[in-house]
């Protein structure tokens, strides 16, 4: 059985957008939770592209990942998951970032949630080191 965790970071990210999209932060969590307990088959519409970051070092080690969003009412129109992925547009550039507890499979960690900008943000080394630390944090947490 999967369940996702918050991270504060997470909180505080999602904060930006929650009053525009009332009850998303909910819908993310249950959806997500369905995509890991289908072994990642069952994607919505609105789940892009997953994968685990490869920069920096220390977040690939750690398996920080993300996974597009698209922000509703907005949905990915392709069915190929490689071209799920947000337009290097600000305001529709958004990405869940998250791991997966290294020895509980299932067991996911929200880290934060980049928008706008997310492409930038994760080309900024100082928070996916700050990303990288935290899933070492959970992954350390039995």
């Amino acid at each position: 059985m999967a369940s996702v965790e918050i991270h504060p970071d997470f909180e505080t990210a999602f904060v930006v957008i929650a009053d525009s999209f009332p009850g998303f932060e909910k819908q993310l969590r249950l959806d997500f939770i369905r995509f890991i307990e289908s072994d990642r088959m069952e994607y919505p519409d609105y789940f892009g592209r997953d994968s685990i970051y490869n920069w920096p070092q220390e977040a690939e080690a750690e398996a920080v990942s993300h996974m597009h969003i698209a922000l509703p009412p907005r949905v990915f129109r392709s069915n190929s998951l490689i071209d799920r992925t947000n337009p290097r547009v600000a305001d529709k550039d958004t990405c869940l970032v998250y791991c997966e507890h290294a020895i509980t499979p299932g067991r996911i960690l929200f880290l934060d949630f980049f928008h706008p900008e997310a492409h930038k943000k994760a080309r900024c080394e100082r928070t996916m080191k700050r990303l990288a630390r935290n899933a070492n944090k959970f992954h350390d947490d039995w």
